[in-house]
């Protein structure tokens, strides 16, 4: 009788771990392959990163452009719809290290401040606008590393001639030759920066050559807050007449040597601008007001005499650090601080100030005023101040290559504008 046998065979067993086994062979990268994955992807972002900063780039150019002609826009508009009938403005300010800010403004009145100390007589004084940020415009803040300079033609940082005197309250610190009207600085034209971040912070007023807070202010010994503004005549629209010295409302960020301080009382705080929501309304309260003690804000009684009057000044005068001096200008240009500090021979920007400009000390106790950042250069011959503003006037123009003219080997980078004097229409000047 023959014998069944069966044998049991499972070869889809086999198969499977054999076709298991494969594809865990495919599924593996070899070193080699890896590398070349690697290598591809560096070529990539080789490729990409440039193209990924350039548009980045061009989208902050044309970001600021954009800001400044809306600001421009925006403050003639607010001119013509003034309801006090009063000249509105932009004003340019920057912060050490931070963003250029656009400051809507309008005019709030005047006040007479003294020329020199000790003189009290009309001669001896002069009047200057005051104006206000508006409480519900908006503040249109630059790309990083992106700025506004505006021009001054040559003279016009010689301040008020006569009587045999003339100095420089309006751009008085060294890169722009000091307070001497004869300095070659002032006879020539600038491209100014807004200087309106480089001061004492922690002070109410500058103190100089030994002077305290109390000493009457006087247009010889001005705040270090510089800067320029836009300004529209309130009635057309078109570009003001006034080129006369003004003062921006701009609270310093420090309670320190304030009045109060931190707690301060009632009367106290009508003299804090620090403390105002409105600063429209504050400026006008405070030149309106009657004669007050300027320690505790509380009114005088009659009879008032001239220092009574004088109390306003440390808040709100020429020598505060809770202003910015400012001048109109109807040119400007928009540009890179970066590509300019590259041409003119500085390795970077200043990490205190993202600026060619060193930083001053809030407390006062290093340097008081703007000056160019010696220690950013790669020559020290190329720090010279005159060298540096020769250099940043004619790169602002467009003579690149500084050789003295503007051709076709130059490479403009910054955006020249100015203001129809008659409409105050923008127009970009073509190079």
């Amino acid at each position: 009788m023959m014998r069944m046998t069966s044998t049991l065979r499972v070869p889809f067993l086999k198969s499977a771990d054999a076709g298991s086994d494969a594809s865990l062979v495919r599924r593996a990268f070899t070193v080699v392959e890896l590398l070349v994955v690697i290598v591809v992807i560096v070529i990539v972002l080789a490729i990409a990163t440039p193209a990924f900063r350039a548009l980045i780039y061009s989208s902050e150019r044309s970001l600021a452009f954009n800001s400044v002609e809306a600001a421009v826009a925006a403050a003639r508009d607010l001119a013509l719809r003034s309801a006090g009938g009063d000249d509105g403005a932009v004003v340019f300010l920057y912060e050490q290290g931070g963003p250029m800010r656009i400051v809507p403004a309008v005019r709030v009145g005047t006040i007479r401040q003294q020329r020199l100390q000790g003189e009290l007589s009309a001669a001896g004084q002069v009047e200057v606008d005051l104006f206000a940020p508006i409480a519900d415009a908006t503040l249109i803040e630059m790309p990083r590393n992106w700025h506004v300079r505006g021009y001054a033609p040559a003279g016009t940082m010689i301040d008020l001639q006569g009587n045999g005197r003339a100095y420089s309250a309006w751009y008085n610190s060294e890169p722009w030759g000091g307070v001497d009207p004869r300095d070659d600085a002032k006879l020539e034209r600038n491209w100014i920066f807004p200087e309106s971040g480089f001061y004492s912070v922690d002070l109410q007023v500058p103190r100089r050559n030994g002077s305290g807070a109390g000493v009457r202010p006087d247009l010889s010994s001005p705040t270090s807050r510089q800067s320029f503004m836009i300004r529209f005549d309130a009635r057309t629209g078109s570009v003001s007449s006034d080129r006369g010295l003004s003062l921006l409302i701009d609270p310093r960020a420090s309670s320190r040597d304030r009045v109060g301080a931190e707690s301060p009382s009632a009367d106290q705080i009508r003299l804090r601008p620090d403390r105002s929501e409105d600063l429209v309304r504050w400026t006008r309260g405070l030149i309106n007001a009657p004669p007050f003690n300027p320690n505790t804000g509380s009114p005088l009684a009659p009879p008032y005499n001239t220092q009574s009057f004088d109390a306003i000044l440390p808040f709100i005068g020429i020598q505060s650090n809770d202003t910015v001096l400012i001048k109109p200008v109807t040119r400007f240009a928009v540009y890179d601080e970066r590509r300019l500090a590259q041409n003119i021979g500085v390795r970077s920007l200043n990490t205190t100030t993202g600026t060619i400009y060193a930083p001053v000390a809030a407390d006062g106790s290093g340097d008081t005023a703007i000056r160019f950042d010696d220690e950013l250069f790669r020559d020290s011959s190329d720090a010279n101040p005159d060298r540096v503003r020769d250099r940043v006037n004619a790169w602002i123009e467009g003579d690149t290559n500084f050789d003295g003219e503007i051709d076709d080997e130059d490479e403009p980078q910054a955006r020249l504008y100015l203001i129809r004097p008659l409409t105050g229409e923008l127009v970009e000047v073509l190079r």
